[in-house]
């Protein structure tokens, strides 16, 4: 019979405790709260949720504050979260089905959940797959003063590790001003550490994050000097070597970033991440044909949940945004756009592939092709946006058939105050309609482009001189 401990340790997370523990109410036989400071009413949710409560001195080690939550557990199955974890409300059924089949296990694994990090802006999640639930068995302990480690200790006690498909949820990376903070809390404690390839990797990770990315780049050329060591741990290795791309693309350091990207590959030949790089270094070379393998074997070989975190989300729109860029620089605008639109449907809030399929658009509009230009924008269009509105509108004015015009003319003054009453019988009613549009336009930064843009319009209807009322 399985009686599951979950245990935690906490610090000042009155705001985060509640949600964590109301997620995982009557899925745990007993909680174990350990704070290490707590000078707000963390302890006082705690009681409130029926947690055993204990004290623990904070002393810059997340593992032996976690070995202590760990020793006050009463039950034979260990599961761990922190305060701003949530167990998402669909999971519980599966949660629970959980419990009732390791019931049945002679011999209770380890189990690896996928932990889901979201970045504000529909800028997808961090993932990553930890180790959380585990026997609770003498012996069993953390390693490591910061991103702990209970593998090591389940390896050496042949406990076998397998994965569910039940993913946490972990919030307190959505703050950019919290992921500062914390930043520079880690870095501190990861200097008091051994320099291992991975802990350099984490330290430079937390430089980046703090803006100092020329000793992060140096960090990972020390930890990619034990190459060998890496390449034995999952995902290591491609991390090292992306993190270290991505600095020197920012740079502007293209010939060794192309140098270290063909190493990697040699290495890992199928390595998403590595072959994104190598397609951007090669559009920055102005050689996008180049790109296209790249690319085309990435599509191949889309990222994967691993114990190193990625954003597959993220990285699947940036790899048809490269697309989009490379269709671009070959003449083919309508594959650009269809590359853009996966890119967004990757990634809604991806600018850069919204941009490229207005991009795009001036293509079309500039090969006189203006219902493919109409489609191209409207795809990435704001309701609410009054250029965009305008764009669409001076668009479809290019129309012989002004229906589409209308329509489009109505939307806009709704957006500029105006009456959206639309009479036109004469091209004099058209050039006066356009002109109280400008006229309303309210004032902002690109009011003067807007208003070029709608003269610019009508010009292209009817010559350089719009006709009179």
């Amino acid at each position: 019979m399985i009686r599951l401990s979950l245990c935690m340790i906490v610090r000042n997370e009155e705001e985060n405790l509640g949600a964590c523990l109301e997620s995982m109410e009557g899925l745990a036989d007993e909680v174990i709260v350990v704070d290490t400071g707590s000078r707000d009413r963390t302890m006082a949710v705690a009681r409130s949720f029926g947690a055993r409560l204990f004290r623990f001195a904070w002393r810059d080690d997340f593992s032996a504050a976690r070995n202590f939550s760990i020793q006050q557990a009463t039950g034979n199955c260990i599961f761990w979260m922190d305060a701003d974890d949530r167990l998402p409300a669909e999971s519980r059924r599966d949660f629970l089905t959980l419990k009732r089949r390791l019931s049945e296990e002679k011999q209770l694994p380890a189990l690896f959940f996928t932990i889901r990090s979201p970045f504000r802006g529909n800028r997808g999640c961090s993932t990553f797959r930890q180790v959380r639930l585990f026997p609770g068995r003498p012996g069993l302990a953390f390693e490591g003063r910061i991103h702990e480690q209970i593998i090591p200790a389940l390896d050496r006690a042949g406990i076998v590790i397998k994965h569910v498909d039940i993913p946490i949820l972990h919030t307190g990376y959505a703050d950019e001003a919290e992921r500062r903070k914390k930043a520079r809390r880690n870095l501190a404690i990861l200097e008091k550490d051994d320099p291992t390839p991975v802990n350099l990797i984490y330290r430079a990770n937390m430089l980046e994050t703090l803006g100092r990315g020329e000793e992060a780049a140096r960090l990972l050329l020390r930890a990619l000097e034990d190459d060998e060591s890496l390449q034995r741990l999952d995902g290591w290795y491609e991390k090292a070597v992306a993190d270290l791309a991505r600095i020197w693309i920012r740079q502007g350091k293209t010939a060794p970033c192309e140098r270290l990207l063909s190493r990697g590959l040699a290495r890992v030949p199928a390595a998403f991440p590595l072959l994104l790089l190598m397609a951007e270094v090669m559009i920055r070379k102005g050689v996008s044909d180049a790109a296209l393998p790249y690319l085309e074997l990435a599509e191949k070989n889309p990222p994967r949940v691993g114990p190193v975190a990625s954003n597959p989300e993220q990285g699947m729109s940036r790899l048809f945004f490269l697309m989009g860029e490379c269709r671009i620089d070959s003449g083919d605008p309508e594959a650009a756009r269809n590359a853009f639109m996966e890119s967004l449907r990757w990634s809604p809030g991806n600018r850069d592939a919204a941009e490229g399929i207005r991009r795009v658009a001036a293509v079309h509009e500039q090969e006189g092709n203006f219902s493919k230009a109409v489609r191209a924008l409207e795809a990435v269009s704001t309701e609410s946006s009054l250029k965009d509105q305008i764009h669409l509108m001076c668009l479809s004015l290019k129309d012989p058939d002004l229906s589409r015009f209308a329509v489009q003319a109505e939307k806009v003054m709704g957006l500029c105050g105006l009456e959206p009453r639309i009479e036109i019988s004469s091209a004099g009613d058209l050039a006066l309609l356009l002109l109280n549009i400008a006229e309303a336009v309210p004032p902002s930064p690109e009011r003067g482009g807007i208003i070029r843009m709608i003269h610019d319009a009508l010009a292209g209807r009817y010559g350089e001189s719009p006709p009179a009322g």
